[in-house]
């Protein structure tokens, strides 16, 4: 769906600019179904991963093969400006989507899907604190003495009044040697809680979690959107956009020189996976983690080398920069450093998700 609305962004693009569409696919071929409508061919393939524009003479060597009246309107022949904006177009609706989901997410109030920024993001305050339980996982320690509701007032004998403090303390109960999923604390927690406006003390052993990479005992915390007006939320949005930029290519750079962080990258396995989980769990948390994935689509895409966006869109820029054509040869062999990279974390992801070691 996300690649289909990207592919979409260039379509219409390159109409507006009055540059031939000679396909638009939904889905990748062999080609099941087709009609042409005007000058454009528009098709559904038969393997559903997500879809293709193709635009007429998109490189020199595939102008020579226009006819000379069409020639105008191929993408080769286009100015600069208007090669950029077409190919911008693409990723520009992936980013779109993300910004009005993350948006409509902060304005309509949603603990599940501002939970989920809150975590995206720690350093962006978008909840107002609390120590009362909101959920109890299924299985955890938390489910043998926790209920909804319960106002946590103190983590062995310390008080406490936000999450950050419950985790901190949580933290001094380790594990013994090093941790694992599910791995038991040597020693016990001492929690008190404020139920039907009485302290009730307990003794818990936290677990680890691999996934936060910290111990546990399972539960959620009621903490509340902070309300805000329609111009602070959009500030909040693109400073969480800005937020996952950063540590987006952050990651890629460590993934590149740490065998340890890439284990931590996934291909569309393991992101059509976690989205699946997100979507099983609630709307709004759902709707989080696919807004997440089209901007991490949008951005990766705007990496500086063919195949991708970012690519075309560094070469139309570097023509308007020399004005010059530069060769589609040259643009290649720039190329390929990006190119085996971007390979090389793709493999990888699919190992990862695969488990191939």
């Amino acid at each position: 769906m996300l690649i289909i609305l990207h592919e979409a962004g260039h379509f219409t693009a390159a109409k507006l600019l009055g540059v031939r569409v000679e396909k638009f696919s939904l889905f990748m071929p062999p080609t099941v179904f087709s009609r042409k409508h005007g000058e454009t061919e528009y098709a559904i393939g038969i393997l559903p991963l997500g879809g293709y524009v193709k635009l007429t003479g998109m490189t020199e060597e595939e102008l020579e093969k226009v006819p000379d009246d069409i020639k105008p309107r191929s993408y080769a022949m286009q100015p600069p400006w208007k090669r950029i904006i077409i190919i911008l177009a693409g990723p520009f609706i992936n980013i779109l989507i993300a910004f009005l989901v993350f948006w409509v997410i902060l304005v309509s109030g949603s603990t599940q899907g501002v939970t989920a920024l809150q975590n995206g993001n720690p350093n962006i305050p978008v909840l107002k604190p609390s120590t009362s339980v909101y959920a109890v996982e299924n299985g955890e320690p938390a489910q043998t003495f926790l209920k909804t509701g319960d106002k946590i007032i103190a983590i062995d004998k310390t008080s406490v009044t936000n999450a950050n403090q419950v985790q901190d303390l949580l933290a001094a109960h380790p594990c013994t040697g090093n941790p694992v999923n599910n791995c038991k604390s040597a020693t016990p927690v001492t929690i008190t809680v404020l139920r039907d406006n009485r302290k009730v003390t307990a003794s818990l052993y936290p677990v680890y979690n691999t996934s936060l990479g910290r111990m546990i005992l399972g539960f959620d915390f009621n903490d509340t959107p902070i309300s805000r007006n329609i111009f602070q939320n959009s500030v909040i949005v693109f400073r969480e956009l800005w937020g996952i930029t950063y540590n987006s290519f952050k990651g890629l750079g460590q993934a590149v020189v740490s065998s340890k962080d890439r284990k931590n990258v996934s291909s569309i396995i393991g992101i059509t996976e976690v989205t699946h989980q997100a979507v099983s769990r609630g709307l709004s948390l759902g709707l989080t983690v696919i807004a997440l994935v089209s901007f991490l689509l949008a951005i990766i895409n705007l990496l500086p080398f063919l195949p991708l966006d970012g690519g075309y869109a560094a070469w139309a820029a570097a023509e308007a920069v020399v004005k010059r054509r530069i060769s589609t040869v040259a643009i290649w062999r720039y190329s390929l450093i990006g190119i085996f990279l971007v390979l090389f974390l793709v493999i990888n992801g699919f190992a990862n998700d695969l488990h191939v070691s």
